[in-house]
């Protein structure tokens, strides 16, 4: 075997090994791009309480935040929120935990309305399973409602000088609510 063939062979094996390492890395570099595709299109479920300093009542919802369709499979609320624990209590009220298998596309939410003026409880275990693009997802979280009176409101939909006024009123007047 001559010299030009040995030195031939070599580069030919250092061909293919750095042609196999970029397709390997070709490979994963795709996987991850699919992977990321996916986490951005699919269904996600988010649970959240909305409540402002002037209100009493406030407002349980499950919104899907994703771009593709979800359905919710349960919720698991630990201490549940419950009518019976509420100041002016009515047995014709349902559980919010109680949805179940309930079909959200893009954008929608379920919401019901909660009295928690004088609620007992401010620290809630959430649980929330839901299945999207044939794939099922757990989700669980800590959420305590005495941090209520520190979040603010923003809209964006404002379209007349009138109607920024009486917005930027309102901020002001939630803003000094929060620090008096």
């Amino acid at each position: 075997m001559s010299c030009f063939e040995i030195i031939s062979s070599i580069i030919s094996s250092i061909a293919v090994i750095v042609s196999s390492l970029v397709a390997w890395l070709t490979y994963k570099n795709l996987k991850e791009m699919q992977n990321q595709y996916f986490e951005q299109n699919r269904g996600h479920l988010i649970f959240y309480i909305q409540q402002y300093p002037s209100d009493t009542i406030g407002s349980l919802f499950i919104r899907n935040y994703g771009h593709s369709p979800a359905k919710l499979l349960s919720i698991s609320i630990d201490p549940d929120i419950v009518w019976e624990k509420t100041k002016y209590f009515k047995d014709c009220h349902e559980n919010f935990s109680d949805n179940k298998n309930v079909y959200l596309a893009p954008g929608q939410f379920i919401k019901s309305d909660f009295d928690f003026e004088e609620y007992p409880d401010t620290r809630f275990n959430v649980i929330l399973r839901y299945e999207t693009c044939s794939k099922f997802y757990t989700d669980s979280f800590e959420i305590n409602i005495s941090y209520m009176n520190s979040t603010t409101k923003l809209e964006t939909d404002i379209k007349t000088d009138l109607k920024a006024l009486i917005k930027i009123s309102e901020n002001i007047q939630q803003f000094c609510d929060k620090f008096p």
